[in-house]
């Protein structure tokens, strides 16, 4: 998996340039499966992620595998990050019950063309 990271000076973050999703977050195949490179850095690094946790990018930076710019917390820690640093995506907003995704006010859908 380390071979497919190249080092950013200026940031310190080791960028996995392997696959990738359409949001940026590395993707790698390890024991037959898909995995996310940041939390099989994790796991190779440092150990288990326990139930209910996620790995957090301190950095923002999605590609990045660098287990000193990843963290432990909850999925609400990680929206409250987002939010907080200007990544949450203005369209839509996680409900605080059952976190699905609910269209914010003023938001309108785009029309389906036929």
């Amino acid at each position: 998996m380390f071979e497919k990271t190249e080092v950013d000076w200026d940031t310190g973050c080791f960028k996995f340039v392997g696959s990738k999703d359409p949001r940026g977050y590395g993707k790698i195949y390890y024991n037959g499966k898909s995995e996310y490179a940041h939390r099989l850095s994790w796991l190779l690094q440092v150990g288990e992620i326990p139930e209910g946790k996620v790995i957090r990018h301190i950095c923002d930076n999605p590609s990045c595998v660098a287990v000193e710019h990843l963290e432990l917390g909850t999925q609400q820690d990680n929206v409250k990050d987002m939010h907080e640093r200007g990544r949450a995506n203005p369209a839509f907003a996680f409900s605080e019950r059952g976190g699905k995704p609910q269209h914010q006010k003023g938001y309108k859908q785009k029309e389906k063309t036929t």
